[in-house]
């Protein structure tokens, strides 16, 4: 937690959402319409929007744990293609949606792009993806005329191997979280704030790991609302929407990969591990999209004097902030929120409404508050 930039208190209202969602439905309700200066307005279920025509947030952060909060209860026991349509009508051009191109990929790609067939879409190209997967993301890309846009790391394969090795042959969680970091948290962090992107549509299953059962379908991360339409959906739904669309599984599925990611970390379903627990070799079942970790800091990537911390005079988080970096020896450079920089600015700087100080950045990529730093640091 970090320290408010004005005096606010938000209280988790964000309830766990139960119950299944449809595999398919009509979406025939009505979404007001928006104003850009009008007050939060009232939308499908009865949800506040507080959104403004273009993604953007009429109000503070707390408005948006109130809109998350409103959109859970709401959202309980609707269909994917309403919460969909309701993720379109709220964010607008600020609604993006993710793809790794994997075994049940066409399914999220065809669901949205029937809502907004114009949506951005996020391809994390790792670098060591199958040679299957790139022709896949291709077919699925002419068949659906996505707008694909495809994120990489600042490191090539090659750059990556020789300053850190191959991080995949070393099997600790911290091996894991680096190379999680330098190859897919931080091209999709970077590409996301190039598209001005306030809301995230994703096809993660609750069935599909224990980190992805505590999701509620609408819920914050990195800054963002995180959409999760068929959370709730199991392999039986899936199957029912593929077959009924006529959609194509990822070719690797005839082979028994039951989830698919990079060569070096993914493998066919055996006797000794099915599911997830093919993926990383066991280490871990999350590749760090959809956690909340950043990784550790990257030496040649972030030199010692590329630190940068908004922060405010009376703020203890700020305080802690700096006593980490003071006690790792790390130079940085400090604004005071309201005195070198407006409050204004500080939101554009990070790319979307912030109400708690300190902000960090490392060579200019978004780090986050305090506890963030902490993790960023490995420490």
């Amino acid at each position: 937690m970090d320290g408010p930039i004005r005096d606010a208190t938000v209280q988790d209202r964000n309830p766990r959402t139960t119950g299944r969602r449809g595999a398919s439905a009509r979406c025939d309700w009505y979404v007001k319409r928006r104003s850009r200066t009008a007050g939060p307005q009232v939308g499908a279920f009865g949800i506040r929007n507080t959104m403004t025509t273009d993604g953007r947030s009429n109000q503070d952060a707390s408005a948006l744990e109130t809109l998350v909060a409103d959109a859970n209860a709401a959202l309980r026991g609707r269909s994917a293609p309403e919460i969909v349509a309701w993720a379109v009508a709220t964010f607008g051009d600020g609604v993006v949606l993710s793809s790794s191109f994997g075994v049940q990929s066409a399914l999220m790609l065809h669901l949205v792009t029937a809502a907004k067939p114009n949506v951005p879409v996020v391809w994390v190209d790792t670098g060591y993806l199958f040679p299957e997967t790139y022709a896949f993301a291709n077919d699925l890309t002419t068949r659906l005329h996505l707008n694909l846009h495809i994120s990489q790391s600042k490191l090539s394969p090659a750059h990556m191997e020789a300053m850190h090795g191959k991080l995949w042959e070393d099997e600790t969680i911290d091996a894991h979280k680096r190379y999680g970091y330098i190859r897919k948290v931080e091209p999709m962090e970077r590409t996301l704030r190039e598209l001005g992107a306030t809301a995230l549509l994703v096809g993660l299953r609750a069935q599909q790991t224990s980190h992805r059962q505590s999701l509620d379908i609408v819920h914050l991360h990195n800054g963002r609302v995180k959409i999760c339409p068929i959370l709730e959906w199991t392999n039986a739904d899936v199957d029912k929407y593929m077959t009924k669309h006529g959609l194509p599984y990822h070719p690797l599925k005839a082979r028994g990969y039951e989830t698919i990611g990079d060569t070096h970390s993914s493998r066919p379903v055996d006797a000794t591990a099915s599911g997830r627990d093919t993926r990383f070799r066991g280490v871990a079942q999350e590749c760090g999209l959809h956690m909340n970790w950043s990784g550790p800091i990257i030496e040649h990537e972030a030199p010692l004097d590329t630190i940068t911390v908004y922060s405010k005079p009376d703020c203890s988080y700020c305080h802690e902030a700096k006593r980490v970096l003071s006690e790792a020896k790390l130079d940085f450079k400090e604004y005071t929120v309201d005195v070198d920089i407006s409050y204004t600015h500080l939101c554009d700087r990070v790319g979307h409404v912030v109400h708690t100080v300190p902000q960090i950045f490392v060579n200019d990529t978004y780090v986050g508050g305090c506890t963030e730093l902490k993790a960023f640091l490995g420490v």
